[in-house]
């Protein structure tokens, strides 16, 4: 079995969920060609109580830092830091263990029976090309193979998980003694990533392995519109593969939108204990009418999306 430590890169859901564009990352633009637009960012009051909303990239390359001033300004101005999963903290062996127990198969069961022709073919050729061994991932579950093949091709496009914008403000929450609470967890989101049916996972294996050539492309486009927050174009543009792909909209109505209400409630809940909030949450759970931006403006907030400057 092919020997990887999972403990060192967390995978944000919104990776899984664009399928092959995979990462929200690119080139090393400055900041100062992103004032066309505005930032990921928002500024959310309940009449009494503040929070900011960011829109997180996930990994990221170290030239892109620092980040735009009014996100660093934000953060400053916060009490508490508010993340989809403090992966800060986690214990690695632990968490390590976690997910060989739900991404390894048992009873004899392999990969290499419950992949389709095409994605056997499709991972052979992969695996020659990157000179894995042959039968390295036949262990593994889907899934599992889906998030090595997408972590193994962000690291060798130069993209670094351990400099997303989500652990970047864990670190810096860390060291000015902020308080970090977690939206969700992380056994929450591997066993949303492990819970969806074998003939789901393949398709999302199948899909990755088709358009990798197309990764770096699709990343540079992304990054792009997060620049500028152009939140709608981001958002299509991510979700394009469920129009290709109807099979995997029950999939996006738990990894996204069902999470994007249970987030908004969550965030609701904690403003009203009176703290400056600053939320780190992935980028794609920001646009459209079940965007949390939305949600929270639905239940009689008020939402803005902010100024560069």
């Amino acid at each position: 079995m092919l020997n990887v430590n999972y403990s060192n890169y967390f995978i944000s859901l919104v990776t899984v969920i664009r399928l092959f564009a995979l990462l929200l990352l690119a080139g090393s633009t400055s900041w100062a060609q992103a004032d066309q637009g505005k930032p990921f960012l928002w500024q959310v009051n309940d009449g009494s109580h503040k929070a900011y909303l960011l829109g997180s990239i996930h990994v990221f390359k170290r030239e892109l830092y620092p980040l735009a001033p009014v996100i660093e300004r934000s953060f400053k101005a916060s009490e508490v830091l508010v993340v989809e999963a403090d992966i800060s903290s986690i214990d690695a062996a632990q968490y390590q263990q976690r997910t060989m127990e739900l991404g390894v198969f048992d009873h004899g069961q392999t990969l290499s029976r419950v992949l389709a022709p095409q994605t056997r073919k499709l991972l052979s050729k992969y695996s020659q090309s990157r000179g894995v061994p042959e039968g390295a991932f036949d262990n593994l579950k889907p899934w599992l193979v889906n998030l090595t093949v997408i972590t193994l091709e962000a690291q060798a496009l130069g993209y670094a998980f351990d400099q997303g914008i989500d652990l970047h403000f864990m670190r810096a929450a860390k060291a000015s003694g902020k308080k970090i609470v977690e939206l969700e967890g992380m056994e929450h989101h591997l066993q949303i990533l492990a819970g969806d049916p074998l003939d789901v996972q393949e398709l999302t294996l199948r899909v990755t392995l088709q358009d990798l050539d197309e990764m770096d492309e699709a990343l540079k486009r992304m990054m792009q519109y997060w620049r500028k927050g152009e939140v709608q174009a981001l958002t299509d543009y991510m979700l394009e593969p469920m129009q290709t792909y109807p099979k995997l909209e029950p999939y996006l109505e738990k990894l996204l939108n069902q999470r994007n209400r249970e987030m908004a409630a969550r965030i609701k809940t904690l403003m009203a204990e009176g703290k400056t909030l600053f939320v780190v949450v992935g980028a794609l759970h920001m646009g459209g009418a079940q965007g949390i931006p939305a949600l929270l403006r639905a239940q009689g907030l008020d939402v803005e999306q902010m100024e560069f400057h």
